[in-house]
């Protein structure tokens, strides 16, 4: 069974971890991502970085490359808050590789 993790799930959880992050990174994550969860497909395509990008303006938002966050993020800093909305769908195994990955990344 294949597990998906779209691009909304792969830049929130990144940056719970960290105030922003380049879109260069996102290709270090999702590889990092798949060395833990082998049977995932990690969707970081320009097209769904930017519909999240557009869709979700009042909490991330993009300067010349890099994705930040905005004031309205607080949220989901709390690790509790973005497993219990964002990364729900996913089994708890594969939460925790999101947040080690996350953690991981050196920005």
């Amino acid at each position: 069974m294949c597990v998906q993790i779209d691009s909304r799930c792969v830049l929130l959880n990144i940056l719970q971890v960290h105030e922003s992050t380049d879109l260069s990174d996102l290709l270090g994550f999702a590889v990092a991502l798949k060395k833990k969860v082998h049977d995932a497909y990690v969707d970081i395509s320009d097209a769904s970085v930017f519909s999240v990008l557009e869709n979700n303006a009042d909490i991330i938002q993009l300067n010349d490359r890099t994705v930040t966050r905005t004031t309205k993020f607080a949220n989901f800093e709390d690790r509790a808050f973005l497993d219990d909305t964002v990364n729900r769908h996913l089994p708890s195994s594969v939460r925790e590789s999101l947040h080690m990955c996350a953690e991981g990344m050196r920005l």
